[in-house]
């Protein structure tokens, strides 16, 4: 899991990730998710390759100055490995 801690001043935010797995028989997905609200903002699919996926823009709950915290969670859906992710940059956005 990793954190991103930001002010909120854009109504959307897009995140550009990387993620893989460590084994070809494994997939997974990639989450980015809303810790005060719980919301999933938008989720990618990870298989045995490293890739580079944007995720968004997406709305972002809250208001302008609010204090947001953004989590990107990654599980395995199936296979023995493991599922890594993580982001390379993340923005805020007007509609």
């Amino acid at each position: 899991m990793q954190r991103w801690t930001f002010n909120r001043q854009h109504p959307r935010v897009e995140a550009f990730v990387y993620a893989t797995t460590d084994n070809p028989d494994t997939t997974g997905e990639a989450r980015l998710r809303d810790f005060a609200s719980g919301t999933v903002l938008g989720i990618v699919s990870v298989k045995f390759e490293r890739d580079g996926t944007a995720l968004g823009p997406v709305a972002m709950p809250g208001n302008f100055g609010d204090t947001c915290e953004v989590r990107l969670e990654a599980h395995r859906t199936a296979g023995t490995g493991n599922v890594r992710a993580t982001i390379a940059y993340a923005t805020g956005m007007q509609s």
